[in-house]
């Protein structure tokens, strides 16, 4: 599992809980300042410098249980507050929003432009307070030295683990269905024709060697030795205690309440 993947996760659920959150304020008739309070003081939360040196740090990634503390944790940095219920069903639509982004990635290092587009959008809402607006440029500029070094092994293992995170959720979003995007089961459908990604080969493609009884499998040496070097790195690993997930997540909850 990749180490690198829960600063994306914590950045791209947290900009879709500020696009949702955004609409539900404006769909109570809520006052431009109170709205502004709400989504200011959630963004200096969530782009403070001791949360994100922390979240930047390699860590695994946390289960959706801890996830969902720590996202609401940041909801309730400001004066807004939500049932437990609302909670649940945020936590549904902003899981399913990003799958389906991940889904549509043509390439594993397309990751980071959905980061890149969840970031864009937070700057319109802080756009006006330029203390807010300098957090969450230097979280991008971070996010641009962590990532920009990482190699094709690399982001491949990183949208390996994103798919193991989401693949038991299935919730049924109205969007989704309506626009048939997702069958009534939960899954997405996904087309099968357009594009393939940049220097990749149309699936299907049959290559024949110089003698036409035998086929031939070409790999890329440079591409199997990245790899098998990033799985030599996770076996000297070893798995870590159970609780380990839990301690890092009680360490990002403690530092919120100290903000």
């Amino acid at each position: 599992m990749s180490v690198r993947t829960l600063p994306l996760v914590f950045i791209n659920l947290g900009g879709e809980m500020l696009y949702i959150l955004d609409q539900r304020l404006e769909a109570h008739n809520t006052s431009e300042d109170n709205s502004e309070k709400v989504m200011n003081d959630i963004i200096r939360t969530m782009f403070s410098k001791p949360f994100m040196d922390e979240l930047l740090k390699p860590h695994q990634l946390y289960s959706h249980r801890t996830v969902k503390t720590v996202l609401t944790r940041l909801a309730h940095a400001s004066i807004m507050r939500l049932n437990p219920a609302s909670i649940d069903r945020l936590y549904e639509l902003m899981i399913m929003a990003f799958k389906y982004q991940v889904f549509l990635c043509p390439r594993p290092k397309d990751l980071l432009l959905i980061s890149y587009n969840h970031i864009d959008t937070i700057r319109e809402f802080v756009k006006d307070t330029p203390v807010i607006m300098n957090q969450v440029d230097e979280t991008h500029r971070k996010i641009i030295e962590v990532y920009s070094c990482l190699s094709e092994g690399e982001f491949q293992l990183l949208r390996q683990t994103l798919l193991v995170f989401f693949q038991d959720m299935h919730v049924r979003v109205s969007l989704f269905l309506k626009n048939q995007v997702q069958n009534p089961n939960g899954r997405f459908s996904l087309s099968t024709s357009g594009p393939v990604p940049h220097g990749g080969d149309v699936p299907g493609l049959i290559r024949i060697c110089e003698e036409l009884t035998c086929f031939c499998l070409i790999q890329d040496e440079q591409v199997a030795s990245e790899l098998a070097r990033i799985a030599g790195q996770f076996a000297e690993r070893e798995e870590q205690p159970e609780n380990s997930n839990s301690n890092k997540g009680d360490d990002l909850l403690a530092m919120m309440d100290d903000l």
